[in-house]
């Protein structure tokens, strides 16, 4: 299976968010019933969502609309564009769809799709959800909450690990400083997705800075502090 790492920092954040946006862009209209307030980003044609195949439109606020404070609209329909399935307005003004085994969306695999907020600066927040197609139905699954100093290792669509970077002040750490990490366990598991909190490190470590470097920060912390990641299997 291929090993696959998200890692979330402002650098990374900004060369990754069009990845997917760059696979299928096709202009047209939103199949949104606000449609006016808002302008196509994206089209996604022929995802394949759990066995499903649907088209997945993106689209954004118009820039001078204050009628509504939604920055993005989503919208899910069949793939003979007949039926639409799921609408879905969001307060962030960022997005990105991915696999976590293929870069193509109309492969297998779970979908996920984050959505940010970025004010400008270092500084972020978001959720991921998973997209999910089970009894006839779309609808979002929620997955995690991220911020900047967020590192997740996906070891499968069904298992992912979170550190948290914890910010201390009263140390003076920076952003890009060393830090204490609370540690998270995510497992899908009836149809939907469970964190378990397996403590906070003792000791502080470097921000992981690519896939590599987020591999071998996990093994060290393994090392260094076996009790608290004893339930880890690090593929």
């Amino acid at each position: 299976m291929k090993l696959n790492l998200r890692i979330f920092y402002s650098l990374f954040f900004f060369s990754t968010i069009n990845i997917c946006n760059a696979q299928t862009k096709i202009a047209g209209k939103a199949d949104f019933a606000d449609a006016k307030h808002y302008k196509t980003d994206s089209v996604f044609k022929n995802v394949m969502i759990d066995t499903n195949i649907f088209n997945i439109r993106v689209a954004r606020k118009s820039d001078a609309d204050e009628s509504t404070k939604k920055e993005l609209a989503l919208s899910i329909t069949t793939a003979d564009k007949n039926k639409v399935l799921l609408q879905q307005y969001f307060d962030q003004n960022e997005y990105r769809l991915f696999k976590i085994n293929n870069d193509k969306l109309n492969s297998t695999g779970k979908l996920f799709l984050e959505v940010i907020f970025n004010g400008g600066g270092s500084g972020y927040n978001g959720s991921c959800f998973e997209i999910a197609s089970r009894n006839d139905t779309v609808k979002l699954v929620p997955v995690y909450n991220f911020d900047e100093l967020s590192l997740l290792y996906f070891s499968s669509d069904n298992e992912i690990i979170k550190l948290e970077g914890i910010w201390n002040f009263k140390e003076d750490e920076s952003h890009f400083s060393e830090h204490r990490y609370s540690v998270t366990k995510i497992n899908f598991t009836n149809a939907t997705f469970k964190s378990t909190g397996l403590g906070n490190t003792k000791f502080k470590y470097e921000m992981a800075d690519g896939e590599h470097a987020l591999k071998k920060l996990l093994l060290l912390m393994k090392k260094k502090e076996p009790l608290l990641l004893k339930t880890l299997e690090l593929k």
